[in-house]
């Protein structure tokens, strides 16, 4: 095994340990030698990206892309970062790239229904957490969301429902019954 490939391994092993400084500067040393490999972009933008240096996770992740455009991960990640910046637009589209290369990726499209969200696209968020409910039926934190969602828009009905989803889901979803308590309160004024 080579130098280079004991560092990667050693700044791995840090990164999973949640030693993320410690793995960044192993990644930037490996990039020092070697810069064109999309993985080592890819682990490299991602502990920006836990850093929360979000411009310069979006800088390394399109340096990834631009090694290995086929890797849904870094648009998915590339996108989180956009939407930490709040742009929305392009955290959107970077989703869609995701989605475009690997179709049933959960993660992407939970994403970019939050960015709809945020983006005040609320139709179209509700869409997207539909198809995130379709994939995962059983995550009771979607069902929280799209109630926000609702909640949100004054649809406190729909609100409603998915609330009770998500309790019956996960019996002591404390956030989720606290979440209902307030719509039945607003339906009482």
């Amino acid at each position: 095994m080579s130098s280079l490939e004991n560092t990667f391994n050693e700044a791995k092993k840090l990164h999973n340990l949640g030693k993320i400084r410690q793995a960044q500067e192993l990644y930037e040393k490996i990039l020092k030698i070697r810069n064109d490999n999309f993985l080592i972009f890819n682990l490299y933008a991602t502990t920006f990206l836990q850093l929360k240096k979000f411009n310069k996770a979006i800088e390394n992740f399109s340096k990834s892309i631009n090694l290995n455009p086929n890797f849904a991960d870094n648009f998915n990640n590339r996108g989180i970062a956009y939407a930490e910046v709040k742009n929305y637009k392009m955290a959107i589209s970077d989703y869609d790239q995701a989605i475009n290369l690997k179709k049933n990726y959960f993660n992407a499209y939970l994403n970019k229904a939050i960015a709809l969200n945020n983006y005040g696209k609320f139709n179209e968020s509700i869409s997207f957490f539909n198809i995130c409910i379709k994939i995962n039926p059983s995550d009771p934190k979607i069902y929280n969301s799209l109630g926000n969602l609702y909640a949100k828009i004054d649809n406190l009905e729909q609100a409603l429902k998915a609330y009770d989803k998500a309790i019956n889901l996960k019996k002591d979803f404390d956030i989720a019954y606290s979440n209902r308590g307030d719509i039945r309160l607003k339906q009482k004024k």
